[in-house]
């Protein structure tokens, strides 16, 4: 059986995405997403939401498979007796970038190889970073993700969360307007119930721009909508948000 491993951090997948899954299961028996743990990135959603909204977007693509991944891809390839791994490439920025990680990878696992498709020309200028920042800014992202993913972006918020990677530099717990933050047994933890993510207050929250560390992601267990969190905002402060 050929196994690929199509890798990324899917935060969150795009139709450029889908594109690429549905076409490599069409030259492969079975197609691995490797969604990575990404401990370098500030992402949107949890590694568990992203995992689900891949399994949601390919849904009726059964030679599609969905499974974290930390560490090294080819390490993950090896593992999971894949024979390549696929890469989508938009530009000839991404080719550079990609063509120097497929010798890379090469010279750390000789019998993978790098397949390298194009998305179709509509999709080439959509990313996730993207797609973020779009839909964040309140513009409309139906064309650039699937429905269920467009809801998402569109609906729910969450809260904040510090983790284990705090160093308890004390710049955080003074810029939170709500003193959300709070030291803990160990390191600085916050309260869901008063996160708003400074909304009312900044453009961004304040503990994760400031952060040296980048240990404070959302929080996976307190998801909620846009209008509870404004409606906690003016709960907290006695104010409504611009």
């Amino acid at each position: 059986m050929r196994v690929v491993v199509y890798p990324g951090t899917f935060d969150p997948v795009t139709l450029g995405h889908e594109d690429i899954l549905k076409r490599a299961a069409q030259l492969f028996d079975q197609v691995l997403v490797g969604v990575a743990v990404a401990h370098h990135k500030q992402t949107r959603f949890t590694l568990d939401q992203r995992m689900a909204m891949v399994t949601t977007a390919m849904a009726d693509v059964p030679r599609v498979r969905v499974l974290p991944f930390d560490g090294l891809i080819m390490d993950f390839c090896l593992k999971h007796s894949a024979s390549a791994v696929i890469r989508g490439v938009r530009n000839l920025t991404d080719y550079d970038f990609e063509a120097q990680m497929a010798a890379m990878n090469r010279k750390l696992a000789p019998t993978i190889d790098t397949v390298i498709l194009l998305p179709q020309p509509d999709l080439q200028c959509i990313s996730s970073t993207l797609v973020r920042e779009i839909s964040k800014l309140g513009g409309d992202v139906s064309g650039m993700v699937s429905p269920a993913i467009a809801q998402a972006l569109k609906g729910c918020v969450m809260a904040l969360t510090i983790t284990d990677e705090c160093i308890n530099c004390d710049v955080c717990e003074p810029e939170c307007p709500n003193e959300a933050i709070y030291m803990g047994a160990e390191i600085y933890e916050i309260d869901p119930n008063k996160c708003t993510e400074c909304v009312g207050h900044f453009d961004e929250p304040q503990c994760v721009a400031l952060c040296p560390v980048a240990c404070i992601p959302v929080h996976p267990n307190f998801i909620e909508t846009r209008l509870q969190l404004l409606d906690k905002y003016e709960r907290l402060t006695g104010k409504k948000a611009d």
